[in-house]
């Protein structure tokens, strides 16, 4: 490895070591600058040109530079080209400090990762996904998530010894996650990857054990949730395959977002008792996401969903794909879901109200997770507290006309609990933010007048 002498090239290299499959996007004054290798691959995906830092003590240098508030335009093609970026930010003020500014990694953003809603599409789920795979290889287990809406799930499996690897392939096609993450055994495992490459399009990212994962897994799932017992989550404790590939996903989370992901808050179980299970090939046959039919180019649409998708907001667009690929089996639960949609399709009146209230409403699952993982603003902020206003009047329609809300509110009593708190944290938000507060929070302006003199 060359040995840099300027500070900056050493303290840059000192961070590229931590994060050697990564563009390090490095942060100096009003551009982010990518350096060596780095730099001739990113000039080409952002068709930027390519220079070349002066010929000092370090020579020259290959580099190309974006500017810092453009940043989110330029990502997306990093992204969907299948690399991850890690953003370096300055960490001290540069006109305090003596000798060079502090810099470090500040978030790392991976394809399954994104939290942007610029860089995804608000009607599908962003799912990156974790594998374990039991030594005996007559079962596996898979955790996926979805960082951009909290979504946390996972499900064990039992299969033939001798069919593990196509068996895991196509339930990983079936789940179609932007991403999966192998430790170094399964990464290692050629019969593996070779089944996964040819099933299913997905980045595949090996993960390094770090002092963080080399913690006893139960007691880590357990530290992030702050309870005693998994079993809250179905989560069995006494199986290993379950821990690691739940442990493995958690940390991979905390690693890219560098923060504790408080939005991940709770854990689902899939539970083929509720649920048709529908295989990748029923799916494909079905063509409920896209059309088989020859000529459509790359079969990204008139598939079953893009036909009876109406809905009005991207968390009721992802629900429906969720809701159709898990397809209810129990006679109660059917019942209830329509008598619901019965009350709706038979009231004109009230059916109008409710397209009119949900078209006010943000994506409150993506803002939340913006909040959790430290990367919203003001703007962000009121429009959660507007779609939560418009929400509760949802609500309040719901218990005037009497509907059934059986198949809506799973837990209504905990909902009603909520309500109280939730009005509280909205009159805090109305009292303090202004009606138009700006994008970055660095232009200030967003606290109404009056409120600190300080800031006044």
């Amino acid at each position: 490895m060359t040995e840099y002498k300027t500070p900056m090239m050493k303290q840059y290299m000192s961070i590229k070591e931590k994060y050697p499959d990564c563009l390090l996007f490095f942060r100096m004054g009003d551009f982010y600058e990518l350096f060596l290798n780095d730099a001739e691959i990113g000039s080409k995906i952002l068709d930027i040109t390519l220079t070349s830092r002066g010929k000092g003590k370090d020579g020259k240098i290959p580099m190309c530079g974006v500017p810092y508030h453009s940043i989110d335009s330029y990502l997306p093609k990093i992204i969907n080209e299948g690399y991850k970026a890690a953003i370096c930010e300055q960490l001290s003020d540069a006109s305090e400090s003596k000798e060079i500014v502090e810099r470090d990694v500040v978030r790392i953003i991976t394809p399954g990762t994104v939290v942007d809603e610029k860089m995804l599409d608000n009607k599908t789920n962003n799912y990156v996904l974790s594998l374990n795979i039991e030594k005996s290889k007559k079962g596996f287990v898979i955790a996926y998530a979805d960082i951009s809406t909290g979504i946390f799930i996972f499900r064990s499996f039992r299969n033939n010894p001798k069919l593990i690897h196509e068996s895991v392939a196509n339930e990983i096609k079936r789940i179609n996650p932007n991403e999966i993450i192998l430790n170094n055994e399964l990464y290692s495992d050629y019969e593996l990857i070779r089944n996964l490459k040819n099933t299913i399009t997905s980045n595949i990212t090996r993960i390094e054990k770090s002092n963080e994962t080399e913690k006893k897994p139960k007691e880590s799932i357990k530290s992030h949730f702050n309870i005693k017992s998994l079993e809250i989550f179905n989560i069995d404790e006494s199986n290993e395959s379950e821990l690691l590939a739940i442990n493995d996903l958690l940390n991979y989370l905390k690693y890219t977002q560098k923060s504790k992901i408080y939005h991940i808050n709770k854990i689902q179980k899939e539970n083929s008792q509720d649920y048709m299970y529908i295989d990748s090939n029923t799916i494909n046959s079905l063509e409920i996401f896209h059309s088989n039919q020859i000529g459509n180019w790359k079969n990204k649409k008139n598939g079953l969903i893009d036909i009876i998708d109406k809905t009005i907001t991207s968390m009721g667009g992802r629900l429906l794909k969720n809701w159709t690929l898990q397809p209810l089996i129990n006679i109660k639960n059917i019942n209830e879901r329509l008598n619901a949609i019965s009350e709706f399709k038979k009231n004109h009146e009230i059916r109008e109200q409710f397209i009119n209230l949900l078209s006010k409403i943000s994506d409150m699952e993506r803002i939340l997770s913006k909040i959790g993982t430290g990367t919203a603003n003001t703007r962000d902020l009121k429009g959660l507290a507007n779609s939560i206003n418009y929400s509760l009047e949802i609500i309040n329609h719901l218990e005037t006309e009497k509907i059934s809300t059986d198949a809506i509110f799973m837990n209504k009593n905990e909902l009603d609990q909520n309500i109280t708190n939730v009005k509280k944290v909205l009159k805090i938000v109305d009292e303090n933010i202004v009606d138009d507060p700006p994008v970055s929070i660095r232009d200030g302006g967003y606290i109404k007048p009056n409120i600190n003199q300080e800031l006044d």
